[in-house]
C-alpha cells in the first residue's frame, strides 16, 4: 500500500494521514504531496498547489479558487490530485514529438537569481533561485501565461521546461555517441 507524504511552504516532508491540515499564515501557500510504496519509493514527481489564504480570498480576482472555501481545495487535493498531474494520452489531441533545437533552447535561458520585492510567505523570502517569465516567454511560449488581473502577471509553467531538457540531454547523448563512433573510426 502506498503512503503519502506532505510538505507545506517548502518545509519538511511529513507523513500524512490525508486528515485535516492547519495553515495558520495569511498569504499564498504551496502545499506538495507525494506518494511512497511499500518498499519506500517515492513518487519523483509531487503533486503541488498554491493558494491563497486570507481575509480577502473570496475577492481574489484571478484565485481560481474563488467561492470554494479553503479544507475543501485540500480535500479535493488529497482525493484527486495527490497522484500526479494529468499526462493521459486518452485527454490529449494533436501529440507531436517536439523536433525543435531543444540544446540551442536551452542555451539561450537565463536562469537567475532574485528576490521577491513583497514576498507573501517564508517560501518567497529571501534568495531565489529561477527564470524571468518575460524572458522565457520569449524562448519557449508554452511555458508561460498572464493572469486576468490588473497587472497582468505572468505566471512560468516550469512543467512545461522539462520536455525541452529532456530533448537537450538526447540531442547531447547522440551527440557524444557520434564523438565516440568517430574516436573509435580514428583510433581503429
Amino acid at each position: 500500500d502506498a503512503s503519502f507524504e506532505i510538505m507545506i511552504d517548502w518545509g519538511n516532508w511529513n507523513i500524512w494521514d490525508q486528515g485535516d491540515l492547519s495553515i495558520g499564515d495569511d498569504g499564498w501557500h504551496v502545499v506538495q504531496v507525494r506518494a511512497r510504496d511499500d518498499q519506500g519509493v517515492v513518487d519523483p514527481s509531487p503533486a503541488a498547489i498554491s493558494f491563497y489564504i486570507g481575509s480577502d480570498l473570496f475577492s481574489e480576482p484571478d484565485t481560481t479558487f474563488v467561492g470554494t472555501p479553503v479544507d475543501q481545495i485540500l480535500i479535493t487535493l488529497a482525493d484527486s490530485e495527490a497522484q500526479g498531474v494529468l499526462s493521459d494520452a486518452r485527454y490529449k489531441q494533436n501529440v507531436n514529438t517536439l523536433t525543435m533545437d531543444a540544446t540551442g533552447t536551452i542555451q539561450q535561458l537565463n536562469p537567475v537569481s532574485f528576490e521577491f520585492i513583497s514576498p507573501d510567505n517564508k517560501a518567497m523570502q529571501g534568495e531565489q533561485l529561477g527564470f524571468i517569465a518575460q524572458e522565457i516567454g520569449e524562448i519557449i511560449p508554452q511555458s508561460v501565461w498572464t493572469k486576468d488581473n490588473e497587472e497582468q502577471t505572468m505566471m512560468l509553467k516550469p512543467d512545461a521546461v522539462i520536455p525541452v531538457l529532456v530533448k537537450a540531454v538526447q540531442e547531447l547523448k547522440q551527440e557524444l555517441n557520434e564523438v565516440k563512433a568517430k574516436l573509435e573510426e580514428m583510433n581503429g
